[in-house]
């Protein structure tokens, strides 16, 4: 995530992904609120990058949160649920039974609206993360508390 005022951290952006490859993530916050479309369209210029399993998840992640209701948030999310699946359901890297694509799935699962297992998964993640000594409760701050609201805002 890159915490900043705008387009001036698009070049620190592009800048610091060149030399990733697997997980990067791609969310613009300002101080006023998350710009899902600016973040789209940096991720539109990494598709060299980022392998292309992970680029269709961000894609449908990106899109969900931006236009939860809109018909391309289904259409990305049906594309980008079977790589989110299999990158979600992975165990943690530090011990639990989620990890930071876990995150990813449940938000395209929403978009596919499967609002019941997008739920369980999301609120699994959230106390997961908070609960985990490593985590400090900074490094996935803004995921935990999105993961909280949108589980508790789905509707069946």
């Amino acid at each position: 995530m890159l915490v900043g005022a705008g387009r001036a951290h698009l070049h620190l952006l592009r800048a610091l992904a060149r030399p990733l490859v697997r997980g990067l993530e791609i969310v613009l916050v300002t101080t006023d609120r998350v710009q899902y479309d600016a973040a789209l369209s940096v991720l539109a210029e990494l598709t060299d990058i980022i392998p292309p399993d992970e680029l269709s998840v961000l894609e449908a992640v990106l899109t969900v949160l931006g236009s939860p209701d809109s018909a391309e948030a289904k259409s990305v999310s049906l594309a980008a649920l079977p790589a989110a699946e299999l990158l979600g359901k992975q165990p943690g890297p530090l011990g639990g039974s989620t990890s930071y694509y876990s995150f990813l799935l449940g938000i395209v699962l929403l978009g596919v609206e499967r609002i019941e297992e997008a739920r369980e998964l999301l609120t699994r993640f959230a106390n997961e993360s908070a609960a985990n000594p490593r985590e400090w409760g900074i490094t996935l701050r803004w995921e935990i508390a999105k993961a909280r609201e949108l589980a508790e805002g789905t509707d069946d």
